[in-house]
């Protein structure tokens, strides 16, 4: 079971790389992403009702650095198992929405465990 989460897990980052997001990017997202990630998070939350939460409604995400604070997401999602994560992966690779992946590690980016604008992998909940 640990061996298939680490490999999705390997699978989030090399598509995240291979998005062409890097440290500079902007905390704001362009609008084809946001009409891409609203599918997603729609879909997502009718399959991980009460686990999709929403930037304006999100009291209980927290990041230990102020610039990934201040990005604004689409959603946060938080799986329970390998299983819910490969769901997750297929549901943002066939909507071409972009994403994050927090897993309890510390970033200073945008984009590195927050998603700007898109969907943020909550590992940690």
């Amino acid at each position: 079971m640990k061996l298939l989460f680490f490999h999705l897990i390997g699978q989030c980052l090399a598509v995240t790389s291979a998005s062409g997001q890097h440290p500079g990017s902007d905390k704001l997202a362009s609008s084809d992403t946001v009409g891409k990630c609203q599918q997603a998070c729609a879909t997502l939350a009718s399959d991980f009702a009460g686990r999709v939460h929403y930037k304006g409604n999100d009291a209980n995400f927290t990041v230990w650095d102020q610039k990934q604070a201040e990005v604004t997401y689409e959603c946060r999602v938080q799986p329970r198992n390998a299983r819910e994560v490969s769901r997750i992966l297929k549901v943002l690779v066939h909507t071409w929405c972009k994403f994050a992946v927090k897993g309890g590690g510390h970033s200073r980016f945008p984009n590195d465990s927050v998603s700007v604008g898109g969907v943020t992998v909550d590992l940690g909940g």
